[in-house]
């Protein structure tokens, strides 16, 4: 019973596993296609294009790549300029580097529209470039007293 007479026409061709794996091939290479036109339209990611700077900022700056990671920064901030959380992580990372020069171009001339986010960043900058009244004077205009001082 077990002499299975197998027909002809069903038989396997020699050329059967290469056909199977010419339509694989063709079936992958047109799906890569279209997942890279819909990048290529947008269709990828949903988030705004500075959030992407920064997120690859924070990866540079995971890896110590800190001039990478100030390009991104900046990268981001030409895309949202009024970004104070931008500012305040670039300023941040020139803190890192000892850029305090930077720090305070950047910071300045925002102090009076957020004086309680800016002072302190700005502060420091000015103590690591021995500008020790500026910082005293930054920190006053910001109120950042602690109580023991105020009382």
């Amino acid at each position: 019973m077990n002499n299975v007479t197998t027909l002809p026409m069903f038989k396997r061709h020699r050329h059967h596993g290469r056909v199977i794996t010419f339509c694989k091939g063709l079936y992958i290479g047109t799906s890569l296609v279209a997942a890279l036109v819909l990048a290529g339209c947008g269709g990828g990611s949903t988030e705004p294009e500075g959030l992407t700077h920064i997120n690859r900022s924070e990866t540079y700056a995971e890896q110590g790549q800190y001039r990478s990671a100030m390009l991104e920064i900046k990268n981001a901030i030409q895309q949202e300029p009024e970004n104070l959380d931008y500012i305040l992580r670039l300023s941040d990372l020139y803190l890192r580097v000892g850029a305090y020069p930077e720090v305070e171009t950047l910071l300045g001339p925002r102090l009076d529209q957020q004086p309680g986010e800016i002072a302190l960043p700005l502060a420091e900058s000015y103590i690591g470039q021995g500008k020790h009244l500026s910082a005293r004077e930054t920190l006053a205009l910001a109120d950042l007293e602690t109580p023991e001082e105020k009382g």
